[in-house]
């Protein structure tokens, strides 16, 4: 683990790279700028890169076949802009949480991603996010604090069924439309909305 090695500022790993597992802590709390996910890479755990006050991008292979991006991951780290590999299944708890610079998420229209945990994105600054069509929970906190998200969009065929106690709590959303399939929307999901028109 890295966790202690706070003037690391550039790490480089090849696309050939047979890493599988960034593990736990391993670069908390780093100077590290950019960091390159290669292929091989299933799982990035919990707190790999929270902290990393200077990071500011993420660029996944095009061949990535990463599937769980672990909780708080990258919290409280400078990222602006993110594309989500397709085949990514979960993105866990706090995932980003707390990451104010990041205005932009993008997904594959291919996404096989099924969960957006607890506060994942809570208090960044996304501005539109449209949720992955394979996407059945929200759950709680997910986007709480998002102050400038205005838009959400969900695909016809929509798998969520779950939006969790307090998923946008404190957002701005303007309006949103409930896919078919959700059969639960928890307390608070979407108290303190004040710019929320229609739903």
């Amino acid at each position: 683990a890295l966790h202690i090695a706070v003037e690391l500022e550039n790490i480089e790993i090849s696309d050939k790279s047979k890493l599988t597992i960034i593990g736990e802590y391993s670069f908390t709390n780093s100077s590290i700028r950019t960091i390159f996910i290669p292929k091989e890479l299933k799982e990035i755990k919990e707190f790999s890169f929270s902290g990393c006050k200077n990071l500011h991008t993420i660029n996944f292979s095009q061949e990535s076949t990463l599937e769980i991006i672990g909780k708080q991951s990258f919290s409280n780290t400078m990222i602006e802009t993110i594309s989500i590999p397709k085949t990514v299944q979960k993105i866990n708890e706090g995932a980003f949480f707390q990451c104010k610079k990041l205005r932009q998420i993008q997904f594959s229209e291919n996404s096989i991603l099924e969960l957006i945990d607890k506060r994942a994105f809570s208090n960044s600054s996304i501005e539109n996010i449209k949720i992955p069509s394979k996407v059945a929970q929200i759950e709680a906190g997910a986007f709480s604090g998002c102050l400038i998200l205005k838009n959400i969009e969900f695909s016809d065929d929509s798998e969520l069924n779950l939006i969790g106690n307090s998923a946008f709590f404190r957002s701005g959303i303007k309006n949103i439309a409930i896919p078919s399939k959700v059969s639960q929307i928890e307390s608070k999901s979407f108290q303190y909305c004040n710019d929320l028109k229609s739903i």
